[in-house]
């Protein structure tokens, strides 16, 4: 009896351990991967004359090659492919089109980011997709700055630091984050959730759901309690809202192969034109990411 207790104390044990899933980024040296990357936003402002709607269309595409490890860290050389930004105001229409495929010669922000086509940063992150570091940010910028054209000290200087708050190395790294850290540091079963958190112009507070897994595919859940904030010699936005988001991971690699993030957000901007008036403002955002090669 004691011997049949024992074996059924073993196999309650065995069946719950293989209920246990190890999750995260299962990379080799040499292995590539391309990325198409679609962030559609609508920002509604309430001004004193009426609404204004503004659209940023923003589509790109990112080479990620893994080079080695350090440690524990995937050693990971980024190159940007292609990027096109499209922003535009039902009151005014077409503010920005920027399209690194068509160079425009005479154009100062086609040519600022047409610069970025080709360059390389190099990202240091865990098998959870943590980022623990990312180099090149500021060799990416001095190129962005020379793109431009300007001669005098003052403007470059001034181009540097409003560029450095998307591009420089310390805001790359939390722009990846977003989009790689959402894995356990434990093993998880299906249904267990574990808690993530994001810094950064868009700072959060994640909580994800292992939803489904198998040898074909697995399927992660994440909701999220968010606050933008951005500050510009032009524009202040603060902003809170949620975001959900849906990722289907190829669990060979642990790459996903898709990632749909929707959210929304209400607060308030403050435009430099305008003085200090607080803006009513709502963002909603779509934002997908791609596995296309």
């Amino acid at each position: 009896m004691k011997n049949g207790l024992f074996t059924g104390f073993l196999l309650l044990i065995s069946f719950a351990v293989a209920g246990q899933n190890s999750l995260g980024y299962k990379l080799e040296s040499g292995n590539s991967f391309t990325i198409e990357q679609h962030a559609l936003q609508d920002i509604t402002q309430e001004l004193d004359t009426g609404t204004q709607v503004i659209t940023n269309d923003i589509k790109s595409i990112m080479e990620f090659t893994i080079t080695g490890k350090e440690d524990t860290l995937y050693l990971i050389d980024v190159e940007f492919k292609d990027l096109k930004m499209l922003m535009s105001s039902d009151l005014y229409g077409e503010l920005m089109n920027v399209d690194t495929s068509i160079p425009k010669e005479n154009d100062i922000q086609s040519k600022i980011f047409q610069s970025l086509i080709g360059q390389k940063v190099t990202i240091k992150m865990t098998s959870t997709g943590k980022i623990h570091e990312v180099n090149g940010g500021d060799q990416l910028i001095e190129n962005m700055v020379n793109a431009a054209g300007f001669e005098d000290d003052f403007t470059r200087d001034m181009l540097s630091a409003s560029l450095s708050k998307d591009f420089g190395s310390e805001a790359l790294s939390k722009s990846y984050e977003q989009m790689t850290f959402f894995y356990p540091a434990e093993d998880v079963a299906i249904g267990d959730t574990w808690k993530t958190q994001f810094e950064g112009k868009l700072a959060s507070n994640n909580t994800w759901t292992l939803s489904a897994m198998s040898e074909v595919a697995s399927e992660i859940n994440g909701k999220s309690e968010s606050v933008l904030s951005i500050q510009d010699d032009q524009t202040t936005m603060e902003l809170s809202g949620s975001q959900n988001s849906v990722i289907i991971i190829d669990p060979l690699t642990g790459l996903f192969r898709t990632m749909e993030v929707k959210g929304e957000y209400q607060g308030y901007s403050i435009v430099k034109q305008l003085g200090d008036q607080e803006i009513p403002t709502k963002i909603e955002m779509s934002l997908s990411y791609q596995l296309i090669q």
